[in-house]
């Protein structure tokens, strides 16, 4: 499933209110102390600035890419975040375009890593873009269809909350022009270990977000302190030393209502509280016990089912014995190749789509009520 924007709740409507009540209980994303996003030209570090320029992804609708000219894509927005999210007037980043969907890390020249509920199945409908960001004050990068990639395949995918919420998705062609990621499996992460947010909160060109901490730690996934938003579900954290541990699923509430606008929700650092984000190992377990994986790089030197390094030796377990090869299913989807994965199940059932329109600028006091119910969910 994709995630839900504020202006909009795609369901059928003649739902009522209590049908899609579970979609209330997944939670979403915040501010934790000072906002610590900045555009990708404005980072004081060398190495997160690299990563964000050659292996960050955006998911974007294809109908909003002009490729016309190869050497020249152009990415078209309807809307701005601050129509679309209803912002107070000064909000940050309100003016910018937000074309995107979720985000995503490239981990090798052929896979990107992302959150499973971005991806319930390959297709021709949705692209991903590398590099889509600012190089200076108002002015975009000019991308190339080397940047532009689609969905070939989804490699293995879950979508869970204590398990993991991960998918890894092969492209329709080798990458060029990109360095990819580099992975650390290290989990459980120690508590205070820093961390660097890189994707596209709310759909709006790449920005990087500091200052962010491990929480805590459980046998799967971490919480911390980073700053993200809708759009920023699949987001690589990044240490220090510019390798992804982490995967961002969900959170807290984006926005708090400020009389008929709404502003940054900010949560103070010492509350304890922090995003939800899969580990790295959680999803490499998986996509490594893939024949995708055998072949990366990535996994070169993983010994899998007591193989051989680098080896997809038979049927692999996970999770106190979920079969994950050969396209079993989990959680209520297909991973590991076996197919389109099928949604998974909770909830009311119905698609979740990002608007592309300001879809509550006249809503009613009822409307209103449901869409910032809806907004309690995953990125």
């Amino acid at each position: 499933m994709q995630y839900l924007r504020l202006s909009a709740l795609v369901c059928s409507t003649t739902l009522a209110l209590s049908a899609c009540s579970s979609i209330a209980a997944a939670p979403e994303d915040v501010v934790y102390g000072v906002d610590d996003r900045v555009e990708v030209y404005e980072t004081t570090s060398n190495v997160h600035r690299a990563i964000a320029e050659s292996a960050v992804a955006m998911q974007v609708a294809s109908a909003l890419l002009d490729a016309s000219n190869p050497a020249d894509v152009q990415i078209h927005s309807m809307s701005t975040v601050g129509a679309d999210d209803m912002l107070c007037a000064g909000e940050r980043f309100a003016d910018q375009p937000d074309p995107g969907d979720c985000s995503g890390t490239l981990i090798d020249t052929r896979h990107i890593l992302t959150a499973g509920h971005c991806v319930s199945r390959c297709s021709a409908n949705e692209s991903w873009v590398l590099g889509y960001r600012y190089v200076s004050a108002g002015t975009l990068a000019t991308l190339t269809s080397d940047d532009v990639y689609r969905c070939a395949s989804i490699v293995t995918r879950r979508v869970t909350g204590s398990s993991g919420d991960y998918a890894v998705i092969a492209l329709d062609r080798e990458v060029v022009g990109h360095t990819p990621a580099v992975v650390d499996r290290t989990h459980p992460l120690p508590v205070g270990t820093s961390l660097t947010l890189i994707g596209h909160p709310e759909g709006m060109p790449m920005k990087i977000a500091g200052g962010a901490h491990v929480v805590t730690a459980s046998t799967a996934t971490f919480t911390a302190t980073v700053d993200a938003f809708a759009g920023n579900s699949g987001s690589g954290a990044f240490d220090d030393s510019g390798h992804v541990v982490g995967i961002l699923d969900s959170g807290n509430d984006d926005y708090v209502m400020n009389g008929s606008c709404f502003v940054v929700n900010v949560i103070d650092e010492s509350s304890g509280q922090g995003e939800s984000l899969t580990a790295i190992d959680t999803a490499m377990t998986a996509f490594c016990a893939t024949a995708d994986g055998a072949a990366s790089p990535v996994c070169a030197g993983v010994v899998t089912d007591g193989g051989t390094p680098g080896s997809d030796a038979g049927t692999r377990t996970i999770d106190g014995g979920a079969v994950i090869d050969g396209g079993a299913v989990i959680d209520g989807g297909v991973i590991d190749g076996g197919g389109s994965p099928t949604p998974s199940s909770g909830g009311c059932g119905c698609m979740l789509a990002r608007p592309r329109s300001h879809g509550l600028a006249s809503a009613s006091i009822a409307g209103l009520a449901l869409a910032l119910v809806a907004r309690r969910r995953r990125r």
